[in-house]
C-alpha cells in the first residue's frame, strides 16, 4: 500500500478489523478500494479504525461507500471507529455520515 498509507487487518472469525493510518488520496484510494472490496466477500462484520487516519479524500470516501453497499448488500454491517475530527467533518459535508454506524 502507498507509503502514505498503512493498513493494519485483525481477522476476528467473521469479523474483521482494519485500522487505516496515515492519509487516504486519490492515487492511493484505489488500491484500498480493492482490498476493501476483498475483505466484504470474507466478512460479516467490517469495523473500520480511523483513529490515526488524518485526512481522507472523496476518493477514499467513495472506497468506503462501495464497502458499505457490498457489505449491505449481503447482509453485513461496516462500523467506523475513532474518526478525529477533520475526517468527521468530510464524513458530515458529503452526508456520509447518514451510512455509517460510529463508535469512539
Amino acid at each position: 500500500m502507498n507509503q502514505m498509507l498503512k493498513m493494519e487487518l485483525i481477522n476476528q472469525g467473521t469479523e474483521a478489523e482494519i485500522r487505516l493510518i496515515g492519509r487516504i488520496t486519490s492515487n492511493n484510494a484505489p488500491e484500498l478500494q480493492r482490498m476493501l472490496e476483498d475483505q466484504a466477500e470474507r466478512f460479516d462484520r467490517i469495523v473500520i479504525d480511523l483513529r490515526e487516519l488524518e485526512y481522507i479524500s472523496s476518493a477514499g470516501l467513495r472506497a468506503l461507500k462501495i464497502l458499505y453497499v457490498k457489505m449491505k448488500d449481503k447482509g453485513g454491517q461496516v462500523v467506523i471507529r475513532g474518526v478525529c475530527e477533520d475526517v468527521r467533518n468530510m464524513f458530515n459535508v458529503t452526508g456520509f455520515s447518514k451510512l455509517f454506524t460510529f463508535e469512539d
